[in-house]
């Protein structure tokens, strides 16, 4: 390959990867309000003598979106590593450690607007790596579905259990 195919696959790579971290976000937030709602919206039931196959209906339905989420998050989570690990590949081929400076940067268009940021390509690629912070953040919503779905799951066992 080219050395311009290997900046533009990079380039697009870093939109894909960005793409990826967005979506993953908006959809944690949709997932999570949406369970967090329907939990409520049981426990308003609870007090009011609505049947008892509608206040379980929520909390079923908090489960699945909850598993759902999960399964989302998952799959946001594997293209956002595969995108990043494609970044590095490309990164190692291009060999931009050893090769570019400050002014070559802006040259052949890495991030034009970032350059400025930086003294020396060895600083770009060491603030531009791969960010574990986005990965345990991951983790921990992921522990929120899951606490989420568990709170579905023992609220369904509470309201069948005052129907028998």
């Amino acid at each position: 390959m080219k050395e311009e195919d290997l900046r533009a696959l990079l380039s697009e790579q870093r939109s894909l990867a960005n793409e990826y971290h967005t979506s993953i976000w908006r959809s944690s937030h949709f997932f999570s309000a949406l369970i967090t709602a329907l939990l409520g919206l049981s426990v308003i039931l609870i007090g009011t003598e609505a049947p008892k196959i509608l206040i379980v209906t929520f909390p079923f339905l908090a489960l699945i979106l909850s598993i759902f989420g999960i399964l989302v998050l998952y799959r946001g989570s594997r293209y956002y590593l595969q995108a990043t690990y494609a970044i590095s590949v490309l990164r190692n081929k291009l060999d931009i450690e050893n090769s570019l400076k400050k002014n070559e940067l802006k040259a052949f268009g890495i991030d034009d607007l970032l350059c400025d940021r930086f003294s020396s390509a060895d600083e770009y690629v060491k603030k531009r790596s791969i960010n574990l912070n986005h990965f345990r953040i991951r983790t921990i919503i992921y522990w929120i579905y899951i606490v989420l779905a568990v709170i579905s799951v023992i609220f369904m066992c509470y309201v069948i259990s005052t129907c028998a």
